[in-house]
């Protein structure tokens, strides 16, 4: 389970969407749709699901693109812990 929070300091509202850039997998929103309303912050949490080939070891980098209307704004970085394999 990963956190996220975003911030918007303008004053329009942006749906937001998380994608895996760099390997195959999903990535599945912990509760409700991401919408960041105007000069807000939002906090959420959401899960990253790969399959087991795509596990490298214990820790696997992985980039997100954060997008909102399809243009990508923001490229975060994490890592996924998993297994020994």
């Amino acid at each position: 389970v990963y956190d996220i929070t975003l911030l918007n300091k303008t004053t329009e509202e942006f749906p937001v969407e998380l994608k895996l850039l760099n390997s195959e997998g999903k990535i599945e929103q912990i509760g409700n749709q991401l919408l960041l309303l105007p000069q807000a912050e939002l906090q959420s949490k959401f899960m990253i699901i790969l399959p087991i080939e795509n596990i490298n070891g214990r820790s696997t980098e992985l980039e997100i693109g954060v997008y909102s209307n399809g243009k990508l704004l923001d490229t975060p970085s994490t890592k996924f812990i998993g297994p020994l394999i």
